[in-house]
């Protein structure tokens, strides 16, 4: 296992922005637990990244530092 500081501001490219970042304490990151999830909408063809945030809204997502640990 992994342990990832969501504490931490994640990196944010030049013209991205981040919505919203709450900073949780230390992550175990397991690649056992993760399930990706792909929206009926995205299926058909392509939706907007504001729509799938709300379509999003809810769920248990990972946050912007794990995508910094992976890549």
């Amino acid at each position: 296992m992994h342990q990832i500081n969501l504490s931490t501001p994640p990196y944010i490219p030049c013209g991205w922005k981040v919505e919203e970042h709450i900073g949780s304490g230390m992550f175990e990151f397991d690649p056992k637990n993760v399930e990706l999830y792909l929206d009926e909408g995205q299926k058909n063809g392509v939706i907007e990244g504001i729509e799938l945030r709300k379509r999003l809204a809810g769920k248990n997502v990972l946050k912007a530092n794990v995508l910094d640990y992976l890549l």
